[in-house]
């Protein structure tokens, strides 16, 4: 369209953006709201990164990726939450070198049932005087890498969400196994 029909989050136009679109670019939670019956929208949210570990740990785990195509937004408001990256290590023992998972990220409105989240990443296990964490990473939307065992699962691809007259897609991926 050649005009904006919502507003929320931090706007960019589809002048700059070069490719007829208008972004809605959200970096804290707040509100989306349609003004204007918006027939075919695609929204991507993206969960908070996991953190990594301790010294000769494994990274954090990705944020899993929900895609949302062909969805029709009515005239209403939208809740949008914004999860933030996990903090590391953690300090309560025994997995005092393990990384914080991040959190999840939403755009939903629950009267509408409209739910679309991208999980947070999973913490990353901690591997510390040779000894790696007993527990091994966290699932997350992608899971933390981990320098023993065992790797948590990717939990985005099985993660809820619906869209009427919509479809998403999610990706995650499961954490690596290092050496150590």
């Amino acid at each position: 369209s050649s005009s904006v029909k919502a507003t929320g989050g931090t706007l960019i136009p589809s002048t700059t953006s070069g490719n007829g679109y208008f972004y809605h670019v959200f970096i804290t939670p707040s509100p989306f709201v349609v003004d204007t019956e918006i027939s075919s929208a695609e929204i991507l949210v993206v969960g908070g990164g996991g953190a990594g570990g301790d010294t000769l740990s494994g990274g954090g785990g990705a944020g899993g990726i929900a895609y949302a195509t062909s969805v029709p937004l009515p005239v209403t408001t939208y809740s949008v939450g914004v999860g933030t990256g996990g903090n590391a290590p953690r300090a309560a023992a025994p997995n005092s070198g393990d990384g914080n998972p991040g959190f999840i990220s939403r755009f939903y409105n629950t009267p509408l049932s409209v739910d679309i989240n991208g999980l947070g990443g999973g913490g990353a296990a901690y591997y510390s005087g040779g000894i790696p964490s007993p527990s091994g990473s966290d699932p997350g939307g992608s899971s933390g890498g981990t320098t023993g065992s065992p790797v948590g699962s990717a939990t985005q691809p099985g993660a809820t969400g619906v869209i009427p007259g919509g479809s998403i897609t999610k990706y995650g991926n499961i954490g690596r196994l290092g050496t150590g």
